[in-house]
């Protein structure tokens, strides 16, 4: 291939594979930047009386869940979440509220609710705990977002933005370094020509 195209050519061929290949993951990781598909995940301690969390923005257009997650630990079964939450605005307008009371069941995930943000608002979630959990050692974590995108992304969007960048790049990096081992080689060959 080097025989047909110039040097040259060939390099800039083969720095065009390796940025077709790279484009595609460089701009989902953008995305995934720039559009958290997860802006409230924080550690709590679910003890009687109010929780306020700090402000976040949505950025997506969807539905978001409210849940709390166990992560290191299950609690017992018999444990009872037994609180009322609401999303407010930075004005104190609610947006949502919801309440939940019920005992766990073995799982170590509790879906407390889900409600249309408005995107772009400043807002922050309230929840009133009514009964102290004394759940297991392990953290407890607020999250509020869209699982599904977050999934997504994790499960098809990257493997696929891999896949092609190993497709595309690959043989782009082949032809720089063999660009590069045939022009050493051909330099060698010219000066041991010119100087015997």
């Amino acid at each position: 291939m080097i025989g047909i195209l110039s040097a040259r050519t060939a390099i800039g061929v083969a720095w065009f594979l390796v940025g077709l290949g790279v484009l595609p993951l460089v701009c989902l990781l953008l995305w995934t930047y720039t559009h958290n598909s997860q802006p409230v995940s924080e550690r709590i301690l679910l003890q009687r009386g109010p929780f306020i969390s700090n402000y976040f923005k949505p950025e997506l257009d969807g539905t978001y869940q409210v849940s709390l997650n166990w992560l290191n630990k299950f609690p017992s079964r018999e444990t009872q979440v037994d609180l009322d939450w609401e999303i407010v605005d930075s004005q104190g307008s609610v947006i949502d509220q919801g309440t939940y009371d019920s005992s766990l069941d073995g799982s170590n995930i509790v879906k407390l609710g889900e409600y249309h943000p408005q995107r772009g608002v400043r807002q922050r979630i309230i929840m009133n705990v009514h009964r102290e959990v004394n759940g297991p050692d392990g953290e407890t974590r607020l999250d509020i977002g869209i699982p599904e995108v977050a999934l997504d992304v994790a499960e098809g969007a990257y493997p696929l933005a891999a896949e092609w960048a190993a497709f595309t790049t690959i043989p782009g990096i082949i032809m720089l370094v063999v660009t590069w081992f045939w022009r050493r080689f051909s330099a060698g060959g010219a000066t041991l020509t010119s100087h015997p």
